[in-house]
């Protein structure tokens, strides 16, 4: 009887102990992986209706393959600040544009375009944008009225802001 109580109680704590490390390698294999992903948003008030874009190009697919990705919204006249989010997920380029639309000339009042990746953050406005943009001719920083004014040029325009490349380098950095 005393022999038959001691291998119940090896049996119980062989158990036992076993049960503790195996649950202890289910929580070490659960270590939560935090993906990164890329979102842009912006912060404007406008005075004309148009179709606003955001352009993720030349995102690396595999050797051969490249895709684009774009975020068109229609933007309507505003008296309170609108958002646009561009959420990437875990797509990034070195190529990234953003068009105030073609239609019509006008104002935008921006009050922030925050770029995120992963746990870094990056707020621009319009007293820091050339330092995160570059402006094509179709857009001028007034800063007299505190406005982008996009303009015609021959008939033509294509308003766009076009990411500096240091500025992606810096929000890699730190993730």
């Amino acid at each position: 009887m005393k022999k038959i109580v001691f291998v119940l109680i090896l049996v119980v704590a062989f158990v036992s102990c076993k049960e503790k490390s195996t649950q202890q390698k289910i929580k070490q294999n659960k270590k939560v992986v935090q993906k990164k992903e890329f979102i842009i948003e912006i912060n404007y008030k406008t005075n004309k209706e148009d179709f606003f874009k955001i352009s993720l190009n030349n995102i690396k697919v595999d050797t051969y393959q490249k895709k684009n990705i774009q975020i068109i919204e229609k933007v309507s006249p505003t008296t309170d600040y609108d958002k646009i989010t561009a959420n990437y997920g875990e797509n990034i380029s070195n190529n990234i544009a953003i068009n105030f639309g073609k239609n019509n000339p006008k104002k935008i009042e921006l009050e922030s375009i925050i770029l995120k990746y992963g746990n870094n953050k990056q707020i621009v406005t319009l007293d820091n944008i050339n330092k995160f943009f570059v402006l094509n001719k179709f857009v001028i920083n007034d800063t007299i009225d505190k406005t982008l004014k996009t303009i015609k040029i021959g008939g033509a325009s294509n308003p766009n802001l076009f990411l500096k490349s240091t500025v992606l380098k810096t929000l890699k950095k730190g993730s």
